[in-house]
């Protein structure tokens, strides 16, 4: 009987990691550009041109004007 309430309390918590991660995918699956990328918070390789790298393994780089 015990480990029938240990799953029953483990649910709700699984449930809310799982709405936590749908979240977040779909907070990241809307960036589209090196600057939005940067906006968002994620880090940025000083490199150069500069890249942008997000959580879900998207990859962004600057672009550059070659006029300057």
């Amino acid at each position: 009987m015990n480990l029938k309430h240990s799953i029953v309390l483990r649910l709700p918590v699984k449930c809310q990691k799982i709405t936590i991660f749908e979240s977040f995918q779909k907070q990241y699956s809307v960036i589209n550009s090196f600057e939005e990328c940067m906006s968002a918070g994620n880090p940025v390789m000083e490199s150069h041109p500069r890249q942008c790298r997000t959580i879900d393994g998207k990859h962004f780089v600057e672009k550059i004007d070659s006029s300057q």
